[in-house]
């Protein structure tokens, strides 16, 4: 006879009561079948388990297959250890992060393409970088983003030479340990947020916006990152958090949003932030109007027309 643990570590344990609480306190199972996948995957791991079960070669843990990916040269290559699909990306593409979100859909990952970790794929450089990109491989970690990877070597790539020089200063000096630390040194050295407006970043003024309130206040959103340099001046831009349930609720906004990225909020008046984000009830603060479509220039002026009525009414 066999114990078996089904898990999921999406689900927060329940600990309510004692028989709950003391399913990993008290027994040792003999096998573990991690659920916390798709349906696909999980029948992918129930089908390994009954092929192993009818073989007399049952493991200890049956889980759904690992992304192996490979790091190299700007270059990474994506193993998927089940279907054995690889896939190679220049990091440095003029096409931007959508080259990537591309090679991560031929391997199967279709879901929150920006929040996708080096670990979740086995990274490694094929081919050793010459000059300043060198430090690329050497700070990457096991949990960055990929998008954090492809937007700090567009820094070094498409930037001029007095950044190039500030970065190797701060490298000899020991203070670019990781790929955000080049991200950071670019938005103190640029005074700005986005990457170049070539980096799949959409064109602000090209967009058509959903039309919100904002605790009252008149705002627009959209679902795309947006090239926030592109942006007039007295144009506020916040970036929107969704909830780990993936309900497509909004649930913070902050300057820089880079896990669970849900879109961009426009205002032609500041919001208030508490250390750079604030929590949202979408419920209380947020009403996504029925009015049409809309463009900023448009919505803008509009602003400006409402402001200018108030100003002669208070007179």
């Amino acid at each position: 006879m066999k114990t078996i643990l089904v898990t999921n570590e999406n689900v927060k344990a329940i600990a309510s009561n004692d028989a709950d609480k003391s399913v990993f306190e008290k027994y040792d199972y003999d096998i573990q079948i991690k659920n916390d996948g798709t349906l696909d995957e999980l029948q992918q791991v129930a089908t390994d388990f009954v092929q192993d079960l009818l073989k007399k070669e049952i493991k200890n843990v049956y889980e759904k297959p690992k992304f192996v990916p490979t790091m190299l040269n700007g270059d990474i290559v994506m193993l998927n250890d089940f279907f054995k699909v690889k896939e190679i990306i220049d990091f440095a593409t003029e096409k931007g992060y959508i080259s990537i979100i591309s090679s991560l859909e031929k391997i199967g990952i279709t879901n929150h393409p920006f929040d996708i970790e080096a670990n979740e794929v086995d990274l490694k450089f094929i081919e050793k970088e010459k000059g300043i990109l060198k430090i690329i491989p050497k700070i990457t970690k096991p949990d960055s983003y990929l998008y954090h990877i492809c937007l700090a070597t567009h820094y070094i790539v498409n930037t001029d030479e007095t950044f190039i020089n500030t970065l190797q200063t701060q490298i000899n000096n020991g203070k670019i340990n990781d790929v955000r630390d080049i991200i950071d040194l670019n938005w103190n050295y640029k005074e700005r947020y986005s990457s170049p407006s070539h980096f799949f970043l959409a064109k602000p003024g090209r967009l058509m916006y959903e039309q919100i309130k904002f605790n009252s206040q008149s705002a627009l959103f959209t679902n795309q990152r947006i090239d926030k340099y592109l942006l007039p001046k007295n144009v506020y831009a916040y970036e929107a958090m969704h909830d780990d349930e993936f309900n497509g609720e909004i649930t913070c906004i902050a300057k820089n949003i880079h896990v669970n990225f849900l879109g961009t909020i426009l205002t032609d008046k500041p919001i208030k932030l508490e250390n750079e984000f604030r929590f949202v009830d979408e419920d209380k603060d947020i009403e996504f109007l029925p009015e049409q479509g809309i463009k900023l220039q448009d919505f803008l002026a509009y602003q400006r027309k409402m402001n200018k009525q108030k100003t002669e009414v208070s007179r």
